[in-house]
């Protein structure tokens, strides 16, 4: 930079140069050319602008008090309210950041009373709540939530507001169906959220939850009483009835109001009906606290409004009756195709995607482990064992820190399960028990076998320990390899080429996808080839080793019967024979017998 230039030139180009450094992730030389324009600038709004782009260096290179310090710098030569609001609101998100929550609490109420930037007080009163959710303060956070909600409906931050909200419920209370219906609420109070996609996908999340523990209690009513499968059928037509269709906030706003009732729309076929119904809307008003009360009443209202589309009981019955047969021939189905298994088989896999969506979900390792120890107990079947036993593993060492709980899970999985996908991870993840290796073990005999081979020429021995290889360790890597240098063996040392081939159709019968099959595919297409065509051959040439012998013996009989040939008396086979003979006689070329 030119010396002789004017002051307030260099200082901006300073400035400027600072922003391209920052530009490239440069943060070290950024802070340099930041800092000395923040010094030397004499122009109050360049060395503001300069120390506020130097806090937001620091905040990148994790620097946060120097941060701190130098957003405070910046509001000391802010040019406007505007600014000052800026420097300290990254100030606030600062502390936040280093988890000095009262800091920053004090700093957002400080800017709450700024009437000039009123539009960024939805702003605060997030950051606030945020604060007070991340200090642990639940009650506190829920309460700025929603007084951010009330303030300023429709914005940004009042979705945001409702996913938190939502996650308080989820993580921290456990009540699923309020953490839906606040998860619900955010994309609709403004799609435009930044926590918009994660409230709907969440949303989801917990539908799917709360339909697999329904799932579960009815699989479990199921085993209880002794259910088959078919009897299964039968219980499962009733599933719908028992899940949790209205939340308590729906029920509070149907009761608020007896306008919600017109009970001369619901259609209803006789007057007991109507007045049983009007008997149970009376009552529930009276027990405002019995939310069961008011969730049946409102199942007679669903009820009710059913039968209204209906003419009489009679044709209302007739269409319960075909909607029961049409579910029964579904479930039927089901069962044929696989697709519906036994209770204790539908438990253990509603089950397992409980567990999954617990720690993958909603990272509820303690909910997961809880399904997890539940299957070992029940599945009999041990198809999901060894992933069970992995996952059990798995949270132990990266939640619980508990090595020991781990590597026992890991070893009995590798024990009782040796050859499994998941086994072979496990052994990768053992750290306190020395476990043996199959893959390490079968590149010992591997080697053994290659020095017998290549050094001491002892074929013998070669391939009893390529043999023993692809028998012992079928799932390792070194058994396809076996099979081929066997063959090799076979094929070029040996000269025992039917050995060969028979070693090279094995590879390709158990490997079909390793590279040790590819190499020796054409070879064994070829050969089959060959002999395809030598079979051939083969059974053309043999009637006509036949056919001589057969025709000798009818000139023998033609010679002693003297020109005389009774036709008449002959079998079809002798008269067969004796039609190729005087067909030979005219064109020995004829191979088969036809009239001319």
């Amino acid at each position: 930079i030119n010396s002789n230039v004017k002051s307030k030139i260099i200082d901006e180009a300073r400035f400027l140069l600072g922003g391209l450094f920052k530009h490239k992730n440069d943060y070290i030389r950024a802070i340099s050319e930041y800092e000395t324009a923040a010094k030397r600038a004499k122009d109050k709004a360049i060395r503001a602008q300069a120390y506020y782009e130097l806090g937001e260096s620091y905040y990148q290179m994790k620097n946060y008090e120097k941060a701190i310090e130098s957003f405070k710098k910046a509001k000391k030569y802010s040019p406007d309210e505007k600014f000052d609001f800026k420097t300290m609101f990254q100030a606030g998100l600062t502390y936040e950041k280093i988890e000095k929550y009262d800091e920053a609490i004090k700093i957002f109420t400080r800017l709450l009373g700024d009437v000039v930037n009123e539009e960024n007080w939805p702003a605060c009163r997030l950051e606030i709540a945020h604060c007070y959710r991340l200090s642990g303060d639940f009650e506190e956070a829920k309460a700025w939530y929603q007084d951010l909600i009330e303030r300023h409906p429709k914005t940004i931050e009042a979705s945001d507001a409702y996913y938190y909200l939502g996650k308080i419920y989820l993580d921290v209370e456990g009540e699923y169906e309020f953490a839906k219906e606040n998860f619900d609420k955010a994309p609709t109070e403004n799609p435009r959220g930044l926590k918009a996609n994660e409230a709907r996908a969440m949303s989801k999340s917990i539908q799917r939850l709360l339909a697999l523990r329904e799932d579960i209690v009815q699989q479990q009513k199921r085993i209880a009483a002794g259910d088959s499968v078919a009897a299964a059928i039968e219980d499962s037509l009733d599933v719908g009835q028992f899940t949790e269709k209205y939340s308590i906030q729906y029920i509070d706003s149907m009761f608020a109001d007896t306008s919600h009732f017109n009970m001369d729309s619901l259609g209803i076929f006789n007057d007991t009906l109507r007045i049983q119904l009007q008997d149970s809307i009376r009552i529930a008003f009276q027990n405002e606290e019995n939310i069961n009360l008011r969730r049946r009443v409102l199942n007679q209202i669903e009820e009710a409004q059913r039968r209204s589309k209906f003419r009489d009981e009679y044709e209302y019955q007739q269409e319960l009756k075909r909607q029961l047969e049409e579910q029964k021939t579904k479930s039927k189905m089901a069962i044929k195709s696989g697709e519906l298994g036994t209770p204790l088989e539908e438990l253990v896999k509603d089950k397992l995607l409980l567990a999954e969506i617990y720690l993958f979900e909603f990272s509820q390792p303690d909910s997961a482990l809880s399904e997890y120890l539940d299957i070992l107990e029940i599945d009999t079947s041990k198809k999901v064992i060894p992933k069970v036993l992995y996952s059990i593993g798995y949270i132990a060492e990266n939640f619980k820190q508990d090595t020991v709980l781990a590597d026992s899970m890991f070893q009995r999985l590798i024990t009782e399960y040796p050859d499994d996908i998941f086994a072979k991870a496990a052994r990768n993840q053992v750290k306190t028990i020395d476990v043996p290796d199959p893959e390490r073990e079968a590149a010992k005999k591997f080697e053994e076998a290659e020095k017998a081979y290549y050094e001491n020429r002892n074929y013998e021995y070669a391939l009893n320990t390529f043999n023993m290889i692809q028998e012992e360790f079928p799932s390792s890597d070194f058994a396809p390899k076996s099979l081929l240098a066997m063959g090799w063996i076979y094929e070029n040392d040996l000269l025992k080429l039917n050995e060969a081939f028979d070693t090279y159709q094995t590879l390709l019968d158990r490997y079909p996808s390793s590279v040790y099959a590819k190499q020796v595919q054409k070879k064994v297409a070829a050969v089959k080839k060959a002999k395809s065509s030598e079979d051939k051959v083969q059974q053309e040439e043999q009637p006509q080793q036949v056919q001589p012998a057969q025709t000798e013996e009818t000139v023998e009989k033609t010679t002693d019967q003297a020109e005389e040939v009774d036709i008449a008396s002959m079998t079809k086979e002798e008269y067969r024979r004796y039609l190729l003979m005087e067909m030979q006689k005219n064109d020995p070329r004829r191979k088969t017998p036809r009239r001319w």
